[in-house]
């Protein structure tokens, strides 16, 4: 049962990292696209910092995953009967970033994005978070 759990969360893991990133770094070209690269007068504009939108959100993806590492106390038996427990295990940190943005959101500039980045993440999380929580059920019975 150990190895299906820590299948199932590395899986989890592994999936909502690549396909966050996926799906922000389209969402930032979409953006960026329909930024002018051209002033009115036809001088093209110049952006020193032209990846830093991509390597932000890796960055915030990693600490995603890092944050997400707790789910594997549900390994342990304790853990894994209460609902509650494994709940927290999977979604504490995810949940604790969202709030630190959203009270230091009014800090940021144009920074908004940092708000949207993790939604992806969390969606495909809490699909492998049932998807244990299945697993856990069908193994007990």
């Amino acid at each position: 049962m150990k190895n299906e759990i820590t299948k199932t969360i590395t899986n989890g893991l592994l999936v909502s990292f690549l396909t966050g990133i996926t799906v922000s770094f389209l969402a930032i070209f979409i953006i960026q696209f329909q930024n002018q690269s051209h002033y009115d007068d036809e001088r093209p504009r110049m952006d020193c910092f032209a990846g830093l939108g991509y390597g932000i959100i890796v960055g915030v993806h990693f600490l995603f995953v890092i944050l997400s590492l707790p789910a594997f106390f549900n390994l342990f038996k304790t853990v894994r009967e209460h609902r509650f427990y494994s709940f927290l295990s999977f979604f504490t940190g995810p949940f604790l970033y969202l709030i630190f943005i959203s009270f230091s959101l009014s800090e940021f500039s144009e920074e908004d994005f940092l708000f949207i980045i993790p939604w992806i993440f969390i969606v495909i999380w809490v699909y492998y978070y049932f998807k244990l929580q299945k697993i856990i059920k069908l193994k007990n019975e």
